[in-house]
């Protein structure tokens, strides 16, 4: 019983990330996306 205690608390102490990403096909139009991209350690030869 200790064994099942301790193994529900450590599984309700432990938090649980979900993420979900969905995209509307519904629509025609395009979807315009910005890059923005940084890169300071390459050096320009």
């Amino acid at each position: 019983m200790a064994l099942l205690f301790l193994s529900e608390l450590k599984d309700f102490l432990t938090p649980s990330l979900n993420e979900e990403l969905f995209v509307d096909t519904s629509r025609s139009s395009k979807l315009k996306i910005n890059l923005d991209i940084i890169i300071p350690t390459i050096s320009c030869d």
